[in-house]
């Protein structure tokens, strides 16, 4: 009897005691208290993201794919994979060293012929080091994320990450300026500890921690057109992952961490939101202070939950709190633009759109290997297997030219070429070439007969690109060869009115030279060509601007300017005609925003600003127009590629 009156309050002392043991457990398990800014936070200044354009976040392929594995000539990584943004990839053994460093180029210069006097054409839209330099007065601070599971201990000694810069197109050729540094990557591994954790590092180019150990300083030049990373250059067969790559003017972004005071702490790490990945960002960190100050603009634009652990492990405490690093807004010129004037093609009747096979005719001149080619909804498809040396198989796309051409009024080229082939990354030496090719009556007038030209070598990426030239550059359209009956002295685009037009896309000969892959045939599908005429407006008048942002355009504010100088590009500030006075301005251009302009297919445009520009007062001669973007944050300037003359 005496046990059953006990029962209830033993039950409910096991109760009270049970929830208890909860509550501690509970709050045991519980992430620690890191907080975080809750604003969003305006990224550094980085290069590639002001300049290019496009930041260097490793989320494609094309963004290295020029001279990867030095195009093609020698493997330095294996099994290349681009997955969520990262960049992974295997050292491979170099014969001749020993080593097994990879390396892959955020900014290529771009590419040289066969000497430095013979350069390529370099198109006017790639995101190439001569055409974009890198102003070392403004850009020295650089930061890459990257996990190297290299080896604790190695008889070269402990693994590096090795940065190279290089002046120009020569890279380190002789005559070619460059320089070279490197960090060591884990210092704390030994034998019995390999540490292969990711981390942000932070290498000040201006002063380097180990100073310049080959070539030049970076603080020698005014500007370079190349950079290099190597990502491991110790063992071969070391895997390696490489998230992002930023090159800043090293101006703090610093914002204050706070968290729970633990002696234990000394670095700080970071999660890139959707991904499991600990990012050690900074390290010797005093844990009982429980707050620091952190400069974040090594880190991308995005979203991050914050940790706090060891220098070699994360994470003991972590926010639950992102902070998010604002992108900065870009923005990219559709109108004015090389493809945007008076098509050659289109007003003679015909676009070259490769709908039809009245459009152009395919030839090849040599009859083994086989070449085939078709017309379909999407264009010309051609596909050229590898040719014997030294030009592989001579294909050419022969354009339908039904009136003379006058080279002084038609400027701009535009190529929409797509090429693939066994491999992700461009083969330049072996054949991934364009040749632009005119020609012109011959000097005895005899019908039938003809001047022919051959302009400089079009260097050209993997996968789909617009290749947009100038012909009016003299580099760009100096005949390197000609035959037939041609004048004396010098011969270019403006030699004579020409008569005749062809494309030749490739000079396949990796059968015989590709010492990676073996060779293999180059699929290509060109979707069109133009020939355009720059844009102008009479003085006075009117001429509608477009620009497609990154962001919608509520939360942007841009302000436009026209100069005669890109690197001055708020030289004069627009006049806005109103809406009110457009009468049939927009009718005339609204196809701009649509799905066709110009016979030219375009897809649909994302974020578009469009205003007419009112040249009233503007003095007769070339403008870019430049647009200034802010949207509260981050702001940025872009002009655009090719000016519009005021006439």
């Amino acid at each position: 009897m005496r046990s059953s009156r006990l029962l209830p309050t033993l039950v409910l002392m096991l109760l009270v005691v049970a929830s208890l043991s909860a509550s501690v457990f509970a709050q045991s398990s519980q992430p620690q208290a890191v907080t975080v800014p809750s604003a969003p936070v305006a990224e550094g200044n980085d290069y590639a993201t002001r300049v290019l354009g496009r930041p260097w976040d490793l989320s494609s392929f094309d963004q290295l794919s020029y001279y990867f594995n030095e195009s093609g000539q020698r493997r330095l990584v294996s099994n290349p994979t681009f997955s969520a943004g990262v960049l992974s990839g295997t050292s491979f053994n170099n014969a001749v060293t020993g080593d097994g460093n990879a390396d892959f180029f955020p900014l290529f210069p771009g590419y040289i012929g066969e000497s430095s006097s013979d350069p390529l054409v370099l198109p006017l839209n790639d995101l190439v080091g001569a055409n974009y330099p890198i102003k070392r007065s403004s850009y020295n601070c650089l930061y890459v994320a990257l996990r190297s599971e290299s080896p604790a201990a190695n008889a070269l000694g402990p693994d590096v990450m090795r940065i190279f810069w290089f002046a120009d197109r020569q890279l380190n050729r002789p005559g070619g300026a460059y320089g070279m540094t490197f960090v060591q990557l884990y210092p704390e591994a030994n034998a019995n500890l390999p540490t292969h954790y990711w981390q942000v590092v932070k290498v000040d180019l201006s002063a380097p921690p180990l100073g310049v150990l080959d070539g030049v300083p970076w603080t020698s030049r005014t500007q370079w057109e190349g950079l290099r990373i190597d990502p491991t250059a110790i063992a071969a067969g070391t895997n390696f992952a490489v998230d992002w790559v930023r090159l800043t003017d090293c101006g703090a972004v610093n914002r204050t961490i706070t968290w729970n005071p633990d002696p234990s702490v000394t670095a700080i790490w970071v999660r890139p939101a959707g991904s499991n990945r600990d990012i050690r960002l900074v390290k010797g960190i005093t844990g009982s202070a429980g707050s620091a100050s952190v400069d974040l603009q090594g880190l991308e634009a995005g979203s991050y939950t914050v940790g706090l652990g060891t220098e070699t492990t994360c994470c003991t405490q972590r926010s639950t709190q992102s902070i998010v690093l604002n992108p900065t807004p870009s923005g990219s010129f559709i109108a004015p633009a090389p493809d945007r004037g008076v098509d050659y093609a289109t007003q003679a009747g015909n676009a070259w759109d490769f709908r039809s096979d009245s459009d152009a005719e395919v030839i090849q001149f040599v009859s083994s290997p086989q070449v085939t080619s078709a017309v379909d909804d999407d264009g010309l498809l051609i596909t050229t297997a590898p040719g014997p040396l030294p030009a592989g198989v001579d294909v050419a796309v022969l354009l339908n030219t039904p009136q003379p051409i006058d080279p002084n009024r038609y400027r701009y080229l535009t190529i929409d070429m797509e090429t693939t082939w066994l491999v992700p990354w461009a083969n330049i030496p072996d054949g991934m070439i364009g040749r632009w090719i005119w020609s012109i009556q011959g000097t005895s007038g005899r019908p039938g007969y003809r001047c022919t030209m051959v302009g400089p070598d079009i260097p050209y990426d993997v996968g789909r690109q617009r290749i947009m030239v100038d012909l009016f550059d003299p580099a760009a359209t100096v005949a390197e060869e000609h035959q037939g009956e041609c004048p004396g002295g010098a011969l270019n685009w403006k030699t004579g009115e020409i008569l005749d037009l062809r494309f030749d896309p490739n000079e396949n000969v990796t059968g015989a030279a590709d010492p990676i892959t073996g060779g293999g045939n180059f699929v290509q599908r060109i979707r069109s060509i133009r020939l355009t005429q720059a844009e102008s407006v009479a003085a006075g008048g009117t001429y509608m601007v477009s620009l497609s942002l990154s962001k919608p355009v509520s939360q942007v504010t841009t302000n436009f300017f026209y100069t005669t100088d890109p690197d001055q590009p708020t030289q004069h500030p627009v006049l806005v005609t109103p809406t009110h006075d457009l009468a049939n301005v927009y009718r005339t251009f609204l196809p701009l925003a649509v799905k066709e302009s110009y016979g030219v297919e375009t897809p649909d445009i994302p974020n578009l600003v469009t205003f007419a520009w009112n040249t009233t007062g503007v003095p007769l001669g070339e403008y870019y127009i430049c647009a200034e973007m802010d949207d509260g944050l981050n702001q940025d300037t872009v002009c655009s590629l090719v000016p519009i003359e005021v006439r």
